[in-house]
């Protein structure tokens, strides 16, 4: 098995190990070094929700609450919004087609009981926009 030598840490590192990452803190008095700190994995709220394959995005939380959607190649392909009790979702983004419509009891914001329920329907009408689009182009007999 081959090594390289790290020129920050010195460590003897397998060639595999492509991502390594000094994690000792040095400090001598003549030569003081800092290594940089391993960076933390996002939290999962920080991520985002997922539903049905799609990764949504929360960008405001209340008045309006409003998402912004991605597929699993990390291209936005929806805008789901809720103000004054009507809640829309739009393709590929804010102010394009609007695709489904609701009014749920909410009026800037989901009441708990109902944020799965139309947020979830709102997923299943983007991935129906797409399947049907795609099949719209390329074939004639539908």
């Amino acid at each position: 098995m081959a090594y390289w030598k790290c020129n920050s840490c010195g460590a003897e590192v397998p060639d595999f190990d492509v991502a390594h990452v000094c994690s000792v803190h040095v400090t001598n008095t003549d030569n003081p070094v800092d290594f940089p700190k391993v960076p933390e994995k996002p939290k999962m709220w920080e991520l985002g929700v997922m539903i049905h394959g799609y990764r949504l995005k929360q960008t405001c939380s209340a008045c309006p609450e409003q998402y912004d959607v991605f597929d699993d190649l990390g291209q936005q392909v929806a805008y789901f919004r809720l103000r004054h009790g009507g809640f829309r979702v739009d393709v590929p983004d804010c102010g394009g087609e609007t695709i489904y419509t609701a009014n749920p009891e909410g009026d800037g914001i989901f009441t708990r009981e109902e944020r799965v329920r139309y947020l979830t329907e709102a997923v299943l009408a983007v991935q129906e926009y797409y399947i049907n689009r795609r099949w719209d182009k390329e074939d004639p007999w539908l």
